[in-house]
């Protein structure tokens, strides 16, 4: 009966403490959700929240997929900061490599807790294709997300759009290389040009067939 009642209050103390913990998460998590309706928080401020909730529940798929979003806003806000034409710091560059890595990372996370909840794919996708002028593979990895919720969630003519704006972003930028003095490169631009565009192409029909 000792053994049997120490068996019982370790469980309820380990209860307590997990929902306790979970508890504290969303509170940080509400007051995350309350800064950023907010006009007067910063988006600093919603990350230290949101650092807090996963903190207290780090298998929270929604407190990593928010985290991430987060970052990204932190890391294009640097960037426009220093987009006035003068040469970044090599700590304003490092400050936007760690904003980037960590949306990266939490976006991660969020696909690796729960792969199979079509938002954390979408949030995932949206961040590598706004990193694909500065990440080189970011476009796969873009492009990939999109078809995992594609997979999910099939007859959302979201995802397909979203594909195939990934595909005409990359078209564009092939197009660019068109005009190499390397011939070869030249080549491959034009023919990868082709290869995207038709890509593009077959995820907008197929979200207008969607709806």
């Amino acid at each position: 009966m000792s053994f049997a009642f120490a068996l019982v209050a370790v469980a309820v103390v380990g209860s307590l403490f997990i929902t306790g913990a979970r508890y504290a998460a969303e509170i940080a998590f509400a007051k995350a959700v309350e800064i950023d309706q907010s006009e007067e928080g910063t988006i600093e401020d919603v990350i230290s929240e949101l650092d807090r909730a996963v903190m207290f529940n780090g298998f929270s798929d929604v407190y990593q997929r928010n985290l991430s979003s987060a970052y990204l806003i932190q890391a294009r806000e640097r960037i426009a900061a220093t987009a006035d034409g003068d040469e970044r710091t090599p700590e304003e560059t490092q400050s936007i490599v760690d904003a980037v890595t960590a949306a990266v990372n939490a976006g991660a996370r969020a696909t690796a807790i729960e792969p199979n909840y079509v938002s954390n794919w979408v949030v995932r996708g949206s961040m590598y294709r706004d990193l694909m002028s500065f990440a080189q593979g970011a476009e796969d990895l873009a492009a990939q997300s999109f078809q995992n919720a594609i997979a999910l969630e099939p007859n959302n003519p979201v995802h397909p759009t979203n594909l195939g704006r990934v595909y005409l972003t990359v078209a564009d930028r092939a197009r660019n290389l068109k005009s190499a003095e390397d011939d070869e490169l030249a080549t491959q631009a034009a023919e990868q040009e082709t290869t995207l565009l038709a890509g593009a192409e077959q995820a907008f029909v197929a979200a207008i067939g969607l709806k």
